[in-house]
């Protein structure tokens, strides 16, 4: 009989850590989870107003009746409703006329406020968690710093409305109006705006991150500093283009299905002569496809190949030419570490490192050099011309001591230093692209006729070198100044 308890027992204990952590989350600040919006009212329902005191239901509806008399009759009669800094929680105000009364700081969470009219209602510092605003109409309505995240606000006018600093986070505004409403620095992200009504909304530093702006109207709408990460555009129209030229995480913006939009919104920027932000707009669609690549290729529906060739080849070394400057600083690493590693092969190998080459009836060799340069040579043919290739190979300084050691070594390691990136740069610019040939350039501008050779292993870094420059070089100049991924 024990033993079954105990089992019993065990069998309920989830349950009941189930009920006491829903419970414990509706204790919390007296906020419901989300989902739980519950709008039953009690009978004996009573609300408190802005001195503190209780009062019943019926009072309620007497300064509801006053207001709509004293809305009817244009403030003549009646008396307007004054509820700012009351407790209205859980009320039931169904199709109530509530416009232009004052709200202001009142807890509404929970009321039902489906199908009302709050045209020019304030609603500044209420709490509006959980409110059923479904087809209410808040034309005018000052919501400013109002908490709309968990309300339920499905096919509800806020036209003209001033929203500033409102909060909708991850909020469900599907078909909802915000025609030329007030929202600047409102919190929009997450928030589905699928076919919502923005046409000349103030968005102005809004929080876009991650909405889903999805057949959603935006004509004349400002969005200056708004911030568009991961946002999905796939809007019917584009908002005011000089606004939406200085928004925030363009590139990043993305799409689902249509990418007709983003495209539109780049064409834009290419007529009007935004180079950055059409570069911007190209980089999120070249992502998006990317993206496409990368779930075919996890899928194994399709060959990994061109995603890699996307990734390594565009997106890394120039993010698809929105950053031409990392084109640059990537010609400089290569340089820079080839440099480093031409000078190491001089010190450490005997098979590996430069080579100074001049023509065998010549002695041309650089004379900031001749210290480190071996006094045998190899004689080769290229041509009809015969060379002499002298190999760099760091001078012995056992001879010296003290200061003059120092000295001496000073003088031959900036010497193969400076040969080691004289090598770097011909083999970065070794391969000319199209007419343009800057190795042979580089080589004028020497005072005598002579050449550096790689050999071993550095012959086997340098064509590497070379290969990855002059690609690099190419996308540079392509993506500077053509449009080489439209």
């Amino acid at each position: 009989m024990r033993s079954r308890l105990v089992i019993s027992l065990l069998l309920c204990l989830p349950i009941l850590l189930q009920v006491m952590t829903i419970d414990n989350a509706q204790a919390v600040d007296g906020h419901m989870p989300p989902g739980t919006c519950d709008f039953r009212q009690p009978d004996n329902w009573t609300w408190t107003n802005k001195s503190g005191e209780t009062k019943s239901q019926n009072e309620l509806l007497l300064i509801l009746k006053g207001h709509e008399k004293w809305i009817s009759t244009a403030h003549k009669e009646g008396t307007a409703a004054e509820l700012s800094a009351s407790q209205l929680r859980g009320a039931n105000l169904r199709t109530v006329n509530l416009s232009e009364a004052d709200l202001s700081k009142s807890d509404v969470s929970y009321v039902d406020f489906y199908g009302a009219n709050l045209t020019q209602t304030v609603f500044e510092g209420a709490k509006l968690e959980c409110a059923r605003l479904v087809d209410a109409s808040l034309y005018a309505a000052n919501l400013t710093k109002a908490d709309l995240s968990t309300a339920m606000l499905s096919g509800a006018r806020f036209d003209q409305a001033r929203l500033d600093y409102a909060i909708f986070k991850n909020a469900v505004l599907l078909g909802v109006h915000f025609i030329d409403a007030r929202m600047a620095n409102a919190d929009l992200s997450g928030a589905d705006l699928t076919n919502a009504e923005l046409n000349g909304a103030l968005l102005s530093d809004a929080n876009l991150r991650g909405a889903r702006l999805v057949g959603t109207r935006l004509h004349a709408a400002t969005v200056d500093d708004a911030d568009f990460f991961e946002a999905i555009y796939e809007t019917t129209d584009d908002p005011v283009l000089r606004s939406i030229a200085f928004a925030k995480n363009l590139e990043y913006t993305t799409h689902r299905n249509n990418p007709e939009p983003l495209a539109r919104l780049r064409s834009k920027f290419k007529e009007a002569g935004f180079r950055e932000q059409e570069r911007k707009v190209t980089f999120a669609l070249k992502t998006r496809q990317t993206q496409f690549l990368w779930e075919t290729c996890e899928q194994n529906k399709g060959n990994c190949f061109e995603y890699w060739v996307n990734r390594l080849l565009f997106d890394l070394p120039s993010q698809y030419g929105m950053n031409p400057g990392r084109v640059l600083i990537l010609i400089v690493s290569i340089f820079g570490t080839c440099t480093l590693l031409y000078w190491f092969l001089i010190h450490t190998s005997q098979t590996s490192g430069l080579a100074i080459v001049v023509p065998k009836l010549h002695d041309n060799q650089p004379r900031w050099l001749l210290a480190n340069l071996t006094k045998k040579h190899e004689v080769f043919q290229e041509g009809s011309t015969e060379y002499r290739a002298f190999k760099v190979q760091p001078r012995d300084l056992s001879q010296y001591k003290n200061l003059s050691f120092v000295r001496h070594v000073l003088w031959r390691e900036s010497s193969l230093m400076w040969v080691s990136l004289v090598f770097s740069l011909m083999s970065t610019f070794n391969i000319k692209f199209r007419e343009i040939d800057f190795g042979r350039w580089i080589k004028l501008l020497t005072v005598k006729e002579y050449n550096v050779r790689g050999v071993g292993w550095a012959r086997t870094i340098s064509g590497t070198q070379a290969l990855l420059c002059v690609y690099l070089i190419a996308l540079l100049l392509i993506t500077y100044f053509g449009r080489p991924f439209e």
